[in-house]
């Protein structure tokens, strides 16, 4: 029952409730602040066995995507909207200034792929770039590298045109 006191006492709901306040203040400041527009993210390929690279792709926050593959030219698309989304998610996340400007070991021999990516974003640019088998990039960067990669597989430019 002192229990039962104590939990409805007038002072501990005040406390409480500035405690609610707080808590809602700290879970809605900490959300992702939406992405400054216009944005656009250009991933380029090169090198490998052919030397040809294996495509390069570019998005913007228009939705408007250009792929290039070897081959097979080029063509653009129309992102849908959750393609958006997901790039908006990443580049919420995304840390660019904190990016070195090289994620590639001294020696690229072997045939590798070499990938550079730029990000035009709220006026500044911030460009990177690696290898396959790179040396540790941040998550950030391996989060958007992995999508727009996922995108430039997806977006042949043999099945649309």
């Amino acid at each position: 029952m002192d229990f039962a006191c104590e939990l409805y006492n007038v002072e501990n709901a005040t406390v409480r409730s500035r405690f609610t306040i707080l808590a809602l203040l700290i879970l809605f400041g900490c959300a992702a602040a939406p992405v400054p527009r216009p944005w656009k993210l250009d991933l380029a390929t090169s090198g490998g066995f052919t030397g040809r690279g294996s495509g390069s792709i570019s998005i913007d926050s228009a939705g408007a995507i250009h792929v290039v593959t070897p081959g097979s030219g080029a063509c653009s698309f129309k992102a849908t909207t959750d393609e958006l989304k997901r790039y908006e998610s990443l580049l919420a996340q995304a840390r660019p200034e904190q990016w070195r400007q090289s994620y590639a070991p001294e020696n690229k021999c072997c045939d590798r792929i070499e990938y550079d990516l730029t990000l035009a974003i709220a006026k500044k640019t911030y460009k990177t770039n690696w290898i396959s088998a790179p040396l540790p990039m941040p998550k950030d960067l391996t989060a958007l590298a992995d999508a727009l990669q996922r995108s430039l597989q997806e977006h042949s430019c043999n099945a649309k045109s």
